[in-house]
């Protein structure tokens, strides 16, 4: 008998192409009650059919429930072509009207008086991932985490505007400011949500404020490095003139100890002075074909040259036909700095790759090792001059401050990723993008794809 009494529930509900489930929407109760109201009427007749079914809405002077709307909709859809007239002008109207708001460039979502989503464009669908269809006809507090609790949280202030909120989707973070008014003078009759996306507008502050905190340093850096200076070569000469005004072994050995600091100070001292001149020239520099397999070579050789590079195993499988446009001696300068900081973070005879592909007109550098990694408190502030994970008097914090300041003046980007190795938890990637030169496009592109 149970089957039996599912069977005909099923055959039912297809025949009212309803769901096949045991939870209906509120959408879908209210498509059965205008069926089952239709039936009745031609059995009953309007009132009595009216009188059993909304008992409570007799007298609501033909008043529709917000909720009822999409019933509208659906209805004015099947009887489109059959209006004419005053009818037909005024449903090209809310054709109009709805195409709009479908159509709009930021979010907007509709409630009625209980938080049911009436409404639910197109930019939203985008945004959240969640189509109308899903939507319409559900609390806005049942809607999939994080959107129930951060629309359904503003639906209940009293704010009419909540400025630009972080969001995690899909473990990438955006920025979306939320607007709210009523759909009518009374609070009750429900809400219109806007939603903007701002975050591309973020993302430009950011790169603007951190530009400008650069150029600031910059100055400041330029200044430091000139009265620094000119005491220390005055130290150095002194130092160099003990060798001819004595033989003492104990003050000879103090000399050479005292140009061994001042040669150190003067290295800091050159370091700021191109942290503060690059990307200075205002675009006036006349970049030339770099041939980046020997410029990466090239930096290799001036690692092994020092005690932390000679014992690093590290492997150049750059194209011998990719060129890019730039200046050797600063892209020089990123290469020797990235492969230095690989060779800091790793330990002996470790692996350090450096590769590079095409993508569209793009030439993208990977710098790889299998060092320690970098831990995610540090990494809003691996740009910032003079930070530094470095014991001290390892490191001055400005490399990376400087390869930064070069890529972008080269019209490139970097990104790093750690752990690199995702199974083992460590390792480091540094990805530099710089714009391909044409010529080496139509000879390199079929190769490396």
């Amino acid at each position: 008998m149970g089957k039996h009494l599912q069977r005909e529930i099923e055959a039912a509900l297809a025949l009212l192409k309803l769901p096949m489930s045991n939870k209906l929407k509120p959408l879908d109760l209210l498509r059965l009650r205008n069926i089952l109201e239709n039936n009745l009427s031609g059995l009953l007749g309007p009132a009595e059919a009216t009188a059993v079914l909304r008992p409570n809405e007799i007298n609501s002077k033909g008043r529709y429930k917000s909720r009822e709307i999409h019933l509208l909709e659906n209805q004015l859809e099947n009887y489109h072509e059959r209006l004419s007239g005053l009818a037909a002008e005024l449903d090209r109207m809310r054709r109009h009207h709805r195409f709009t708001l479908q159509r709009l460039p930021i979010g907007v979502c509709t409630l009625d008086e209980h938080a049911y989503v009436l409404f639910w464009n197109e930019a939203l669908e985008n945004y959240t991932g969640l189509s109308a269809e899903a939507t319409l006809g559900v609390n806005i507090a049942a809607l999939p985490y994080p959107w129930s609790e951060f629309l359904g949280h503003f639906t209940r202030t009293n704010d009419t505007y909540q400025p630009a909120t972080t969001i995690d989707i899909g473990g990438i973070t955006h920025w979306f400011s939320l607007h709210k008014t009523h759909l009518d003078d009374q609070p009750e009759k429900g809400l219109i949500l806007l939603v903007e996306d701002e975050t591309e507008h973020k993302a430009l502050a950011n790169r603007l404020a951190h530009t400008e905190r650069l150029a600031s340093v910059g100055r400041f850096a330029a200044g430091v490095a000139h009265e620094i200076g000119n005491p220390v070569t005055g130290i150095a000469c002194l130092a160099q003139n003990l060798k001819l005004e004595t033989e003492d072994p104990e003050v000879l050995r103090t000399g050479s100890q005292i140009l061994h600091q001042t040669s150190r100070i003067t290295r800091i001292v050159q370091s700021l002075i191109r942290f503060a001149h690059t990307g200075s020239n205002d675009g006036h520099s006349e970049f030339a074909p770099v041939h980046l397999c020997q410029c990466i070579q090239e930096a290799i050789d001036l690692v092994r040259l020092d005690e932390r590079g000679k014992d690093m195993l590290i492997t150049n499988q750059v194209d011998e036909r990719l060129y890019c446009d730039g200046d050797e001696q600063l892209l020089l300068q990123v290469f020797v700095n990235l492969i230095n900081n690989a060779c800091d973070a790793s330990t002996e005879r470790a692996k350090i790759v450096i590769d590079a592909s095409i993508h569209h007109d793009r030439l993208k550098i990977r710098v790889t090792d299998e060092g320690s990694g970098i831990t995610q408190e540090h990494f809003p502030r691996l740009f910032e001059p003079f930070f530094t994970t470095k014991d001290p008097g390892k490191g001055t914090g400005l490399g990376l401050s400087l390869v930064y300041n070069i890529i972008t003046e080269h019209y490139g980007t970097i990104e790093i990723i750690s752990p690199a190795n995702k199974k083992q938890n460590k390792g480091t990637q540094v990805i530099i993008q710089l714009p391909l030169r044409q010529s080496a496009i139509c000879s390199s592109v079929g190769y490396l794809n």
